[in-house]
């Protein structure tokens, strides 16, 4: 399985490393998989890291069951940031996608954004964590 996950308790947040090609199914496995070990509902954010990603295959109908389960998660644990980081070529547009179906599906449950960089998208957490947290969040 080309994908990791990286919790990062000090913060609430979780990193997702993807290698190599990375499919639909296994998007899902790993999103199931956060939300499961997270059962008192405190992640604020989620990095899914595709810089090492040759390729995405994700389907319409993956992408669909990607943001329902989201919007189940949302319900229950409402205001996580989703950082999607990868190059134009290895996001494939999945990013975009997957943008509009969480408008659509989970509406302001999630907030999610698309980054080139590791760097950009953790500065966007920190930026959108200090707004709504009197301590800012300091990445580790």
């Amino acid at each position: 399985m080309p994908g990791t996950i990286h919790w990062e308790y000090h913060t609430d947040g979780v990193l997702l490393t993807m290698t190599g090609l990375v499919s639909g199914r296994e998007i899902i496995t790993l999103n199931r998989q956060i939300y499961t070990q997270d059962p008192q509902k405190k992640l604020r954010y989620q990095i899914w890291d595709f810089t090492g990603a040759n390729r995405m295959e994700v389907s319409p109908d993956e992408l669909h069951t990607i943001t329902l389960e989201d919007k189940d998660e949302a319900a229950q644990n409402p205001g996580q940031l989703v950082a999607l980081v990868g190059s134009p070529r290895q996001l494939n547009g999945v990013d975009i996608s997957y943008q509009i179906f969480s408008q659509t599906w989970v509406g302001d449950g999630f907030q999610s954004e698309s980054f080139r960089t590791l760097r950009e998208a953790r500065q966007w957490i920190e930026h959108v964590l200090s707004s709504r947290f009197a301590t800012p969040i300091r990445q580790g």
